[in-house]
């Protein structure tokens, strides 16, 4: 899965109120190189979303929107999102 922009830096990829609440999804692959992925209202509540092995070398992935925050994606950086990476404020992160 290769996420580019098409020559234009507003191009962007939405993913919209997706739940992950059990399983795994894992973006083993996923290369983010340019414009802008967007995760809105998507919710994180349980099971495992991996990013440990996708390559991100531009652009930009947003998790801003996301409504639940309880059980973020796993990245490549232990404990630090990628660049690029977008996550949403203290404040906005549910923990329940």
């Amino acid at each position: 899965m290769t996420f580019t922009a098409s020559g234009s830096p507003a191009a962007w990829s939405g993913v919209y109120d997706a739940e992950f609440s059990g399983g795994e999804v894992y973006f083993g692959g996923a290369e983010f190189s340019g414009g802008a992925v967007v995760f809105r209202g998507a919710k994180f509540s349980g099971g495992e979303v991996d990013f440990s092995d996708a390559e991100f070398s531009g652009g930009e992935v947003y998790f801003g929107g996301a409504s639940d925050w309880a059980s973020p994606p796993t990245f490549p950086l232990e404990g630090h999102a990628a660049p690029g990476v977008k996550l949403p404020e203290k404040e906005d992160q549910s923990q329940a």
